[in-house]
């Protein structure tokens, strides 16, 4: 019965995502009425959630090789799964893993849908939200330009502008400077496997690390404080590195 009411939501998904809703919330209430411990209905709800993911998921993977295919149609597919997440009455850890494998396994297409989805549980989903932030601006530095571009357009152009994630943003990006700075000596030798501040302050701006602040900084001026304070502490190979990647900030800039 609960496949068939599946198949039945997924096969006009965006005409029955009301009914998905109604259903996940009435697993989670009915188990825990019943008596049932409270992680066996939300065990029961994020199976159920996990299925409609799922099938959406198969479902847009099976379209995007279609002949005659939209962009219209990408876009009506990514909201369908992000519809469900921002409603969903609850959102466990096995969906967490879900977008997680999108985003640091899936081809471009579903990078750029994962990055979505940790918006709308950053959005929508408080108890998420940290979570789900945290990883994001991960993303911003991630060595992966498919992953690291598509992330850092979504902080900048669809986060930013709320002043409470704001704040976590600009303390995350100039952290990441000084880290790209090789000033953080405990974090930086990790990452490079350096043993001593000696020879990290050798090595060369760690440029990923920065294109979250410089992105911010087009934005965000008054940042440009804390680029001068890193560039004066820094030493001369990464000062090197900092004054070309401020050539390209400038000019994304322009006169002001």
């Amino acid at each position: 019965l609960r496949g068939g009411l599946i198949a039945h939501i997924l096969d006009n998904y965006a005409e029955r995502h009301a009914l998905a809703i109604q259903w996940l919330h009435q697993l989670l209430i009915t188990n825990l009425r019943k008596g049932s411990a409270r992680d066996k209905g939300e065990d029961e709800c994020q199976w159920a959630l996990g299925k409609l993911f799922d099938g959406l998921i198969e479902r847009g993977n099976k379209a995007a090789g279609s002949i005659g295919r939209k962009e219209t149609d990408a876009v009506g597919e990514t909201r369908n799964v992000t519809k469900l997440l921002a409603e969903a009455p609850c959102v466990g850890d096995a969906c967490i893993e879900r977008i997680r494998d999108l985003c640091e396994r899936g081809d471009q297409r579903l990078k750029q849908l994962g990055l979505a989805c940790l918006r709308t549980l950053i959005m929508h989903q408080d108890c998420w939200k940290g979570v789900c932030l945290e990883r994001l601006l991960g993303y911003t530095a991630s060595e992966d330009e498919g992953l690291r571009g598509p992330a850092i357009r979504l902080v900048c152009g669809k986060l930013l502008e709320n002043d409470a994630l704001a704040v976590e943003i600009e303390k995350h990006a100039v952290a990441n400077l000084r880290l790209a700075c090789r000033l953080d000596a405990t974090v930086a030798a990790d990452k490079m496997q350096v043993d001593t501040e000696a020879e990290q302050q050798q090595l060369g701006v760690d440029k990923p690390r920065m294109h979250l602040f410089l992105s911010l900084c087009a934005q965000r001026h008054a940042l440009l404080s804390h680029l001068l304070d890193t560039y004066l502490e820094a030493s001369t190979a990464v000062r090197t590195g900092v004054h070309n990647a401020v050539s390209d900030m400038v000019r994304a800039i322009g006169p002001t």
